[in-house]
This record gives structure tokens, C-alpha cells and sequence, in this order.
């Protein structure tokens, strides 16, 4: 496992030192780490091997070693871990309320809350937008489920913007950030996709149960579900269906 520090978090503590508020960007960065210890966790006990963690200025990104047809409650877990260790460390902080001085307390209990909230929005790489994601893969198929992903963080980034230019609050790096990630987002889709299908090859997975399509084309197929497609009394199989020209 490696961890890695982002140089944007570098400059961003070389500039909080130079303006004097060191102090309440390190705030920070702890309440950030707590929240990506509470992933770390769950994936540790779920028994995921993580490739690397990134810490960047406001957030932190995880690389495990997990196929994408890994049970959905796996990943439920995982994505709410990160909000379960800023409870323990909001738990920690009203304990040692008396401890601390009264701005430091004030300054933890508001940048958890503020994390926490900020997680709840619905735009990639969120803890919110995935939460959604892995609840619509119980209800969609796996590609309409992206789709819709996509189509609900669009949404969302132009939401933000509106907001931001009502009350004349031009943040031009949170405004980066969304389209950037939702650009992002629009460039692997196909790469998600392929690996999606392709694991379905590849590897045997739990499934919760058999269902027959519809129509036969690979865009139905879902998470955990075994499927199959009959038409004239013959059955197609998934590697079929994928493999359908």
C-alpha cells in the first residue's frame, strides 16, 4: 500500500503557513484523514487489498484492488465508512470539549459537519454520488445505472454553478473541481463499461438470483443477477448475450 500526499496539499500548506492559517488548514487535514481511515476500515474488514490512498487539500482518494461485480453491500459499506470515522472523531471531540481550546473545538465540530454535507451532493468522486450509484445498481441494470449517475451529477455540477452566480460567490476552484470531475466522469465511461462486460467473462461471481431478459442485449444485465435471454425455446447465456454482435 502506498501512501501518497498530493503536491497540491504541499502548496496548499505552504500558502496556509504563509497567511497564517496553518493551524486550521492542519484542522483540516486530520478531519480529512479521519474520514479516510473510516474507508480504510471497512475495507480492511470486508478483506480488500488497497493499491494506494492519495491525500489531496480536501479530500483523499482510495484505490482498492476490487472487481466491479463485487457485491453491492460491499461497496455500501465501504462508502459510508468514510462518514462513520467522522462520527467517532465528532464522538472524540464533544468528549474532549473541556480539553481543547473553544475555537479549535468549534473549528473540528464545523469542518466534520461541513465534510459530511459536502458528501451528501451527488457529484463524482463524492461519497454521495457513489451511495446513489451502488443503490440504483439494485434497481438497473449496470449501464443505465451509469447513465443515470451521470445524468443526476450533471444536474448537480449545474445546480452548483446557478447557486454560486445567485449569490455572487465565484468559487473558481470548487467550479473547476465539478466540471472537471464530471469530464472525468464522461471520459472512463466506456472503460467502465468494457470492464464491466469483461469480468462477467472472465469471472465467477456471487449472484442473488436468475433472471431472464427482456431483450437480448448486454445493457440489461445487472449486478449480482445471473441473466439469460430465451426466444423460440432457445436460451442464451450471459457470454452470449455479450458476446452478441
Amino acid at each position: 500500500m502506498k501512501l501518497k500526499i498530493n503536491y497540491l496539499t504541499y502548496l496548499y500548506l505552504i500558502l496556509a503557513l504563509l497567511s497564517g492559517l496553518f493551524k486550521s488548514v492542519v484542522t483540516l487535514i486530520i478531519v480529512i484523514i479521519f474520514h479516510e481511515l473510516g474507508h480504510i476500515v471497512m475495507i480492511k474488514l470486508l478483506k480488500y487489498p488497497i493499491n494506494s490512498i492519495t491525500i489531496y487539500p480536501f479530500g483523499g482518494i482510495i484505490q482498492i484492488d476490487k472487481l466491479i461485480n463485487s457485491k453491492i453491500s460491499h461497496d455500501l459499506l465501504i462508502g459510508i465508512g468514510g462518514i462513520f470515522g467522522q462520527i467517532i472523531l465528532l464522538f472524540f471531540t464533544i468528549i474532549l470539549k473541556h480539553n481543547i481550546s473553544f475555537y479549535y473545538y468549534q473549528l473540528l465540530i464545523n469542518y466534520n459537519l461541513t465534510i459530511i454535507f459536502l458528501n451528501l451532493f451527488l457529484i463524482y468522486p463524492l461519497d454521495g454520488y457513489h451511495l446513489m450509484n451502488y443503490l440504483l445498481n439494485y434497481v438497473f441494470s449496470f449501464e443505465i445505472a451509469y447513465h443515470i449517475s451521470l445524468f443526476l451529477n450533471t444536474i448537480n455540477v449545474v445546480l452548483i454553478f446557478i447557486l454560486l452566480i445567485k449569490y455572487r460567490y465565484l468559487n473558481i476552484p470548487i467550479i473547476f473541481i465539478c466540471f472537471y470531475s464530471l469530464l472525468a466522469l464522461i471520459k472512463v465511461k466506456s472503460d467502465i463499461l468494457h470492464q464491466f462486460y469483461l469480468e462477467r467473462l472472465y469471472h465467477c461471481f456471487y449472484y442473488r438470483k436468475i433472471n431472464y431478459l427482456k431483450y437480448n442485449h448486454k445493457k440489461y444485465l445487472k449486478r449480482e443477477i445471473l441473466s439469460f435471454y430465451q426466444n423460440n425455446h432457445q436460451i442464451f447465456n450471459e457470454i452470449e448475450i455479450i458476446c452478441k454482435k
